[in-house]
């Protein structure tokens, strides 16, 4: 059990600062003017963007019939309430700053990642109900 609380501390840990680190260069390169930082954050996200939908098949190949084993520990650990406002605030940030494309692509993005979690959760359920009728 506190081998799996260490992991999700560290996916979590992860999560933040990666996406910390992305915010704020997403707003230093828009709101503060620095170019560079700007091209940065331009690069990010359309490298997100596009690694969506191989994350999508991925998550797929992964709780495919085929491939059965207790996968309860790799589930994506940032929930919902967390996710989807932080994925509002890069549209928001891009809408305003004028990068309507790239920000309906990150819409995109961002519903392919609730896909992947909605497909991980229905999986965990299933194998939930299953283990109890066992």
């Amino acid at each position: 059990m506190k081998k799996n609380v260490m992991k999700k501390i560290y996916k979590w840990t992860y999560w933040f600062v990666f996406n910390g680190l992305f915010l704020a260069i997403l707003w230093l390169g828009y709101n503060n003017g620095i170019k560079g930082l700007k091209n940065l954050a331009l690069f990010m996200t359309w490298f997100t963007i596009a690694l969506s939908p191989f994350m999508l098949l991925a998550i797929i190949h992964r709780y495919s019939e085929e491939n059965i084993e207790d996968k309860s520990e790799k589930m994506l650990v940032i929930p919902f309430w967390l996710r989807i406002p932080y994925d509002m605030l890069i549209v928001g940030i891009l809408v305003w700053y004028g990068a309507i494309i790239t920000a309906v692509f990150y819409l995109l993005h961002a519903f392919l990642l609730s896909l992947c979690r909605a497909i991980e959760m229905a999986y965990f359920m299933k194998n939930k109900t299953e283990n109890k009728k066992s």
